[in-house]
């Protein structure tokens, strides 16, 4: 059932309009009419802002709150946060995706850190990988020859380790480079984007 109303007029000041709409909508028990219904045509600014209100309004629909609503900010603002901290979610998800792509896409580089071949090279040990023919592996000469994956590519993955001189590797051999990052530092950003979603979920439970 319908309550009847009745029809109200409310006036302030120009410099208090804001608030007295503010404090309006908060009471929530009045529909505001124009006076002049056939100039009442909303601004481009103001139907965007609606548009945003309402998918702000969608967002928060399905969050549990977590905290009393803040004192310090309008309508408008918290919904223009809770928008921006979405779309960041959005991109962080992204990133957090493609990190853990990388990871297992360097799992046959196991958890070796690129910091320790640089130290292994200032130490005058000459690391190299090689991609070649199970059967050509045997034809490598060097201080030491380890097998790092059966199946890489189309052959098999190499670590040459050698010391002085220069080992002696078989034509059918191409070099693999150190891949630009290792997953130590990966799964340590990812950690970090991991923490930045969980503060986002906070944030928008208040």
């Amino acid at each position: 059932m319908i309550a009847k109303m009745l029809k109200t007029y409310v006036v302030s000041r120009r410099q208090q309009r804001e608030n007295l709409l503010e404090a309006l909508r908060t009471l929530g028990v009045m529909h505001l009419a124009p006076v002049d219904r056939g100039q009442a045509v909303a601004h481009e600014e103001t139907v965007a802002t609606i548009d945003r209100l309402r998918r702000a309004q969608q967002l928060l629909g399905a969050i549990t709150p977590a905290g009393t609503k803040p004192h310090d900010v309008t309508t408008i603002q918290a919904a223009e946060e809770a928008l921006a901290i979405h779309r960041a979610a959005a991109e962080r998800r992204n990133r957090l995706g493609n990190l853990h792509r990388q990871i297992n896409h360097l799992a046959v580089w196991g958890d070796v850190r690129l910091d320790q071949f640089a130290a292994l090279r200032e130490a005058g040990v000459q690391i190299g990988f090689y991609t070649l023919p199970a059967r050509d592996a045997g034809a490598i000469q060097a201080d030491l020859v380890q097998v790092v994956a059966d199946r890489f590519g189309r052959g098999v993955l190499v670590a040459v380790v050698q010391r002085d001189g220069e080992a002696k590797i078989p034509d059918s051999a191409e070099p693999v480079e150190l891949p630009p990052r290792d997953r130590r530092s990966l799964r340590t950003e990812a950690a970090e984007v991991d923490k930045q979603l969980a503060d986002d979920e906070k944030r928008l439970a208040g």
